[in-house]
């Protein structure tokens, strides 16, 4: 498989995985703000929460970055991984 190919694949991988996790952040924030300006009584907790969820998508994201870099992961080694345990 050629690089550019295997990098195009790793991208659009990358991306899929990516592009879930920031909608979840990203609502995360929204209701975040929503609890702010309502300031409602049990806010604290819900706060808390949303915030660990906003941490932990963050770090996901990035360890996706990580794993999925180009220079780290060949696609050629999955198939042939694949193919051994077929």
């Amino acid at each position: 498989m050629s690089k550019r190919l295997n990098d195009l694949l790793i991208g659009k991988i990358r991306h899929n995985l990516k592009t879930h996790l920031n909608i979840v952040c990203g609502f995360s924030e929204l209701l975040l703000e929503e609890l702010e300006d309502d300031e409602v009584s049990a806010s604290d907790a819900a706060a808390a929460a949303l915030q660990s969820i906003n941490q932990s998508g963050d770090s996901i994201v990035q360890y996706i970055d990580q794993i999925f870099a180009a220079h780290n992961f060949s696609l050629e080694d999955v198939f042939a991984q694949l193919n051994i345990q077929a």
